[in-house]
């Protein structure tokens, strides 16, 4: 496989897996915007859209007129949709490594001291005088859960005030590293070592494919 497609596919893959890796192994809950994780992961698979969709359709009378340039068009125009994504999306919060125990009477608690009015119905939590109505999706193997809003009637400065409030509570409590920390990081780590080995044993073969890839 060209070293330099290895390196740009997995590179960004194994920074995301790291840095969910160091979440993981953290003694604290985080509390990250929904939008903020989206825009993590999609940023984690640009090499694949830059070997692959931008590579195969590439504005070749663009280059033409532009030169180089165009790669700088086209990761801007990669940008621009994972801004229209996190637009698109309704709001969420990611709570990462947190136990479903410690979560759920913590959120009750910021439900109510936002909203006396505040009840649950199931995993459906709705706070009907700040306009928010969430749905708890929880996955117990990786300790993180999301906070995905149902309909698209939402106070966003409610949300905004749920997510400060949750990050202030949860961050007083020690819950201990989570073995998904350690596993994501190892992988993050060997993605990493397999790109910075297939550029490293075949330098001319790099250079060539960046040529091909760049210069065209």
């Amino acid at each position: 496989m060209d070293p330099l497609a290895v390196a740009l596919a997995f590179g960004p893959v194994a920074v995301y897996c790291a840095i969910i890796g160091l979440i993981n192994i953290r003694r604290f809950p985080l509390v990250m915007a929904g939008w903020k994780d989206t825009a993590l992961l999609l940023s984690a698979f640009s090499g694949f859209a830059i070997i692959g969709p931008a590579n195969l359709f590439f504005p070749l009378p663009a280059y033409l007129r532009f030169g180089v340039w165009v790669w700088v068009l086209l990761i801007v125009l990669y940008g621009l949709i994972i801004v229209s994504v996190i637009l698109w999306m309704r709001p969420r919060i990611v709570v990462y490594n947190v136990p479903y125990t410690e979560l759920r009477p913590v959120l009750s608690e910021v439900a109510l001291a936002l909203d006396l009015d505040a009840r649950w119905a199931g995993d459906c939590l709705w706070l009907p005088t700040r306009g928010i109505q969430l749905l708890v999706e929880y996955f117990p193997l990786f300790r993180n859960a999301r906070l995905i809003a149902v309909g698209r009637r939402q106070e966003f400065q409610a949300w905004a005030d749920l997510e400060e409030e949750l990050r202030r509570r949860l961050h007083a409590i020690d819950v201990g590293p989570h073995w998904a920390g350690g596993a994501f990081l190892a992988i993050g780590i060997f993605l990493a070592l397999m790109a910075v080995l297939s550029l490293a044993a075949q330098p001319e073969q790099v250079a060539e494919a960046f040529d091909r890839l760049i210069l065209r």
